[in-house]
């Protein structure tokens, strides 16, 4: 998770594969849910995507 709010996944030389989009949300933080879906949720716990 990046400091902005995005997650992304990287290769072995740092260069992006694949985001959320959910950057210009500080604070933000990726949960699994009880279903096995990947949540990133806002800091005030608002749900920003989905994988879903």
């Amino acid at each position: 998770m990046q400091e902005e709010g995005n997650w992304v996944v990287v290769d072995c030389n740092d260069k992006a594969l694949w985001t959320t989009k959910t950057a210009g949300n500080p604070g933000a933080w990726l949960a699994v849910g009880g279903d096995g879906r990947l949540i990133v949720y806002s800091r005030d716990d608002k749900p920003l995507w989905t994988s879903r």
